[in-house]
């Protein structure tokens, strides 16, 4: 790990990703509904 910012970046990424995919599941959900 050259770049400790880097590999910071990447993972809040993955999680905003995340947290999107969660957030769209549930409104995909309560449309369903």
């Amino acid at each position: 790990a050259r770049h400790p910012d880097n590999i910071v970046e990447i993972i809040s990424k993955i999680n905003l990703r995340k947290h999107f995919n969660l957030k769209n599941k549930n409104t995909i959900t309560l449309k369903g509904i």
